[in-house]
């Protein structure tokens, strides 16, 4: 399949040039061609530019001191024209290495930050690769997939084991992966899967020899694929594709499956006739295999071995790599503690598998929390002490999202105890000079602090607070997170087709992929962009008002923000509320709204006053807001 980018004429063309690539590759109809044109697209270079913009690593500054910052300042020709300069001449820069803590462990891990312009690069590769790898995925991969998560990789663990008892497990474990990976053998395979254009491979062979820097010194290695660069996590996935077919072929993919009159629904009992069930589970370089009996894994572990040693050029960490009865031990994996027993609430006579939060992790993670308290008292104003609570509330409502699709009530309210046997002492120190008192001296009602009112609003628990600005700010609990066991992944779940996506919405709820509301033609931006470069109208509606007006209209629902009338593309207007902030502030979203022609008008002086009253106090908040603030004083 030759691409052809000159149907792409905007978001939605490139959103169906996307669908056919990846129906093309489902059907193994031809290989793929002319991915640069595509990568150089106006359509996928926006899509890029917003997919990083909305990530927070966008701030974080790589070899060249830049953030994305410095291309949002910019016009969209420059833009445009620098980013498609940059893949027609590129030459990446090293990534800045840095090393953060390894979980459970004293090591840390290095993690690779590559130059803006390189994300952005990476990020154009991975939107042209995406469709075409999901096509050749085994469904059972969750790791670092869209529409995919943790979460459903631990739900299909339960459900396998459950309904099909495959109570023995093959946990894996694969030394060094990321650093291992053979790029020639990546190369190759990507070819096969159908990536044909050698220009597209080529950037690709630069990226996974761009090198990293170390104390000043430029360092080059001939394997592996640099942890911290957009595109690595694809990359990952598609050099381990085959060993998940391999191990599907077993039994979930065998051939034999196919000969039955209804593969779907038939085929594998025809396949359990004369093959032991099998299935594997993988998330990134972490997975597990599913068997009937230890002989069973003991025999795939060895396939396991030889393939990834000889084929892969990898290989298991044997100290890791361990055969598992859930009947008799729990299986690690993930985060998640996995063992099977009797359902307390059947009265059959079938066990189930469970799941539980890693002990050992999650008290590790309580014990930083419970540090985190202890600094509170270090910091004598309120406002620090605010800061330190709202920090500690954010950790433990992240980690109660995390454990809350397992079987974790009991263990969270533990870690409440925890948590709160080290706040009662610092609240003893703070308010009592070290003394104790009843712990009811130091806590109120959940429903009457001020801090995240969607989880305290209706609680009635008591918990410990402190006041800043008079405002109560509340030491929230892990047990307040209710439990929500997530539901398996259904077939066809994928952002590639109509179908896959009406199946996610249904399943969560959300539009994951909404169309941003257009505002301008293409000719009204070369307009625009021409007098930008001629400095006919003011630098702050650059490349970054352009994107961002987008959003505050999605957000404001295309609808005026001060006579709530719905808005189309000759009455719609957007306002800088505080035009008098700096450039690199000034265009944020949450500076700008959307509102009509007439509005605006009034809200600069252009019109008569004229409207309903609570339209009128909004345009008149506008224009206090056109002020800076020490125009305000008399």
């Amino acid at each position: 399949m030759k691409v052809n980018t000159r149907r792409i004429k905007s978001e939605s063309g490139l959103k169906q040039m996307l669908d056919e690539m990846y129906t093309k590759a489902k059907e193994n109809a031809e290989p793929f061609y002319n991915l640069i044109e595509l990568m150089k697209h106006r359509e996928t270079i926006l899509t890029a530019i917003h997919n990083i913009k909305s990530n927070k690593g966008s701030k974080t500054v790589g070899v060249d001191d830049k953030d994305i910052n410095e291309y949002l300042q910019m016009n969209e020709t420059a833009l445009l024209g620098t980013i498609r300069n940059y893949i027609d001449n590129y030459h990446p820069s090293p990534v800045r290495r840095v090393y953060i803590p390894k979980p459970g462990t004293d090591k840390k891990r290095p993690l690779g930050i590559p130059a803006m312009i390189d994300r952005i690069i990476q990020e154009l590769a991975r939107i042209v690769l995406e469709p075409v790898a999901e096509a050749k995925f085994y469904e059972y991969s969750f790791g670092f997939r869209p529409f995919r998560s943790v979460a459903h990789a631990q739900a299909e663990i339960m459900g396998r084991v459950t309904r099909s008892k495959m109570y023995v497990a093959i946990e894996g474990d694969i030394k060094g992966f990321f650093d291992n990976i053979n790029h020639s053998k990546l190369i190759k395979m990507m070819w096969a899967m159908g990536i044909r254009d050698k220009r597209y491979l080529a950037i690709i062979k630069k990226m996974l020899k761009a090198g990293y820097m170390k104390d000043g010194k430029k360092y080059v290695e001939d394997i592996g694929t640099p942890q911290g660069g957009i595109i690595s996590p694809l990359l990952a996935n598609i050099y381990l594709n085959n060993f998940d077919w391999m191990i599907a072929k077993m039994f979930q993919a065998h051939p034999a499956r196919q000969l039955a009159p209804n593969p779907f629904k038939q085929g594998l009992k025809k396949v359990a006739k004369y093959h032991k069930k099998c299935q594997i589970i993988r998330y990134a370089d972490d997975w597990v295999i599913l068997c009937e009996d230890r002989k069973q894994a003991e025999s795939i572990l060895i396939k396991c071995r030889k393939y990834l040693k000889h084929v892969l050029k990898i290989e298991l960490s044997e100290e890791k790599t361990l055969i598992t009865d859930l009947r008799e031990k729990r299986m690690k994996f993930l985060g998640f503690e996995f063992f099977v027993n009797k359902n307390p609430n059947s009265k059959a006579k079938r066990i189930s598998c469970r799941s539980l939060p890693n002990i050992e992790k999650l008290k590790g993670k309580v014990r930083e929390i419970a540090k985190d308290i202890r600094s509170i008292h270090n910091k004598r104003d309120q406002y620090g002490n605010g800061y330190i609570i709202e920090l500690i509330n954010s950790k433990i409502v992240g980690i109660a999202e995390f454990y809350k699709v397992c079987h974790s009530a009991h263990i969270m309210k533990r870690a409440d105890q925890k948590i709160y046997m080290a706040a009662y002492k610092k609240w003893c120190k703070m308010k009592s000079n070290g003394q104790k008192r009843r712990w009811e001296n130091y806590v109120i009602p959940a429903n009457q602090v001020r801090n995240r009112p969607n989880r305290h609003g209706k609680r009635n628990d008591r918990i410990f607070y402190l006041e800043v600005d008079g405002v109560k700010i509340g030491l929230t609990k892990f047990s307040f997170t209710k439990s929500k066991m997530q539901t398996r992944i259904k077939t066809g779940l994928t952002p590639y087709t109509p179908e896959g996506r009406k199946l996610y919405e249904r399943m969560t709820g959300k539009n994951f992929l909404k169309d941003r509301q257009t505002l301008y033609t293409i000719q009204m931006l070369k307009l625009r962009t021409k007098a930008l470069q001629n400095k006919l109208i003011s630098p702050r509606y650059n490349y970054e008002y352009i994107m961002n007006r987008e959003y505050a209209c999605n957000r404001d629902k295309c609808k005026c923000k001060c006579c709530d009338v719905a808005l189309h593309s000759d009455t719609i207007h957007c306002h800088h509320i505080k035009p008098w902030l700096p450039l690199d502030e000034v265009n944020k979203v949450p500076n700008l709204a959307t509102i009509c022609k007439f509005c605006h008008q009034k809200i600069h002086g252009g019109r008569p006053n004229i409207g309903t009253a609570k339209s009128m106090q909004k345009i008149e908040n506008y224009q206090k807001a056109l002020k800076r603030p020490a125009e305000t004083v008399s």
